[in-house]
C-alpha cells in the first residue's frame, strides 16, 4: 500500500496544478456555476451527496481533500473559509424577508425589469454579499419607480433591498430598469438598457447604444432630443424635449402624455426605467416616437459587487449566464426577479 501523501505534498502538487485531491472526486460545481473539478474517476454515491448537500463554495476542495485523503489533516490556513448555504429565497414581487437563525451573512442576485414595448431597454443584473445577524429583516422591492408610458409604454422597474422605510439612503443595493421603447406609424426608438455600475443608456434612434454622462443627462441622442437620458449615479435622467419630467430618485420619468392638436394622433412617448436614479420620459414630438431612459443601478453598501448590463432595443437583460437566471425575467415586457441566499462562514468537518 503506498505511503499516504502529506499535507505539503498535496499543497505543493495543487500550486503546480496537479490537484490530485480531486482525482478521485466526481465533478462539482459552487454556488455560482463555476466547476470546481474535472476529476478522473468518481467517489461513492454518497460522498458525492456529501458534498452537495455541505453547499460550500470557496472551500469544496477542502471537502474533497478529507474525503479523499481521511487519514491526512490539512492545514486550514491554506484554505480560505468555507461559505456554507441555506436555501434559496426567490421574489418575483415585493416582499419582505428574515435572517434565519445560524447565518451571518447574505449573498443577492437581483434583475431589474425591461420596457413594455419590443424595443425596449432590459434590466441590469447585480450581485453580492453583506454581513447580517439572525432576526435580521429586510424589504424586497421588485418591480418599483417604473415610468408610465402612453398606451402602456412604461419602463422596467427596479429591483432592490433596503431596510426600514422606502428612501434612498436605506437601499443596500438595486439593478435598473430598462427604458421602454417606442413604435408608431413606421418609425420606432429604442428604449435605454440598464447598467449595474456607472451610467444608463439614453433612450434614442435604432441601432444605438450610447451611455449618457454625468455632464449631460439631457434627452437620448434622436435628432431633436426627444427621448430620455439614461440616469446615472448622482441623478436621474432628463426628459426629452417637452418631455413630462426627469427622473428622480428610485423613479422612472412618466413620457409626456400632451398630444399636439395642431398634429392630431402623431405622438407616442416612453417610460424611463426605475433604479437608483430613475430614466428620463420621451417626449411630445411631431410625427415620431420618443423612448425611454434606462434607470441606474446601485451597490455602495454590498461586498465583491459584480454585474452585467441590460441592453438597448429589446436584446437579452443582464446575468443570463449566471447561477439563478430564470428565463421570463428581465428582458422585454418581462419583470424583475431578487435571489436571496443567506450563509455562514464555517470550516467543513
Amino acid at each position: 500500500m503506498p505511503e499516504p501523501k502529506s499535507a505539503s505534498d498535496i499543497t505543493r502538487e495543487r500550486d503546480n496544478l496537479a490537484i490530485s485531491y480531486y482525482f478521485n472526486a466526481l465533478e462539482i460545481e459552487d454556488p455560482n456555476g463555476r466547476i470546481l473539478s474535472r476529476p478522473r474517476k468518481g467517489l461513492s454515491a454518497s460522498a458525492v451527496s456529501n458534498l452537495k448537500a455541505a453547499k460550500t463554495e470557496e472551500n469544496l476542495g477542502l471537502s474533497v481533500f478529507q474525503l479523499v485523503y481521511p487519514n491526512i489533516v490539512p492545514d486550514p490556513a491554506a484554505y480560505p473559509p468555507t461559505k456554507i448555504y441555506g436555501d434559496a429565497v426567490v421574489f418575483t414581487a415585493s416582499g419582505s424577508f428574515t435572517v434565519p437563525a445560524g447565518f451571518t451573512n447574505v449573498e443577492i442576485h437581483f434583475w431589474g425589469g425591461g420596457g413594455r414595448d419590443q424595443y425596449s431597454g432590459t434590466g441590469a443584473y447585480i450581485t453580492g454579499t453583506f454581513s447580517a445577524s439572525p432576526g435580521n429583516s429586510f424589504n424586497i422591492a421588485v418591480n418599483a419607480g417604473s415610468g408610465i408610458g402612453r398606451d402602456n409604454r412604461n419602463g422596467g422597474g427596479y429591483t432592490g433591498l433596503y431596510t426600514g422605510s422606502n428612501t434612498q439612503a436605506n437601499y443596500y443595493a438595486i439593478a435598473g430598469g430598462g427604458g421602454s421603447g417606442c413604435f408608431y406609424g413606421g418609425s420606432y426608438k429604442v428604449g435605454g438598457g440598464a447598467t449595474w455600475s456607472g451610467t444608463a443608456y439614453q433612450g434614442g434612434v435604432a441601432g444605438t447604444s450610447q451611455r449618457s454622462t454625468d455632464a449631460n443627462l439631457s434627452g437620448g441622442v434622436d435628432s431633436f432630443n426627444e427621448s430620455g437620458g439614461g440616469a446615472s449615479q448622482t441623478r436621474g435622467g432628463d426628459s426629452g424635449f417637452y418631455g413630462a419630467g426627469p427622473g428622480t430618485a428610485l423613479k422612472g420619468a412618466d413620457g409626456s402624455n400632451q398630444p399636439d392638436n395642431a398634429q392630431p394622433g402623431q405622438t407616442m412617448s416612453a417610460g424611463g426605467g426605475g433604479g437608483y436614479f430613475g430614466g428620463g420620459g420621451g417626449s411630445r414630438t411631431y410625427y415620431t416616437t420618443a423612448a425611454g431612459g434606462g434607470g441606474s443601478s446601485y451597490t455602495g453598501r454590498i461586498q465583491d459587487a459584480y454585474g452585467e448590463d441590460g441592453s438597448t432595443g429589446g436584446g437579452s437583460p443582464g446575468g443570463t449566464t449566471t447561477k439563478y437566471y430564470a428565463p421570463g425575467f428581465g428582458g422585454v415586457n418581462q419583470g424583475g426577479r431578487a435571489v436571496i441566499l443567506c450563509f455562514r462562514y464555517g470550516s467543513v468537518a
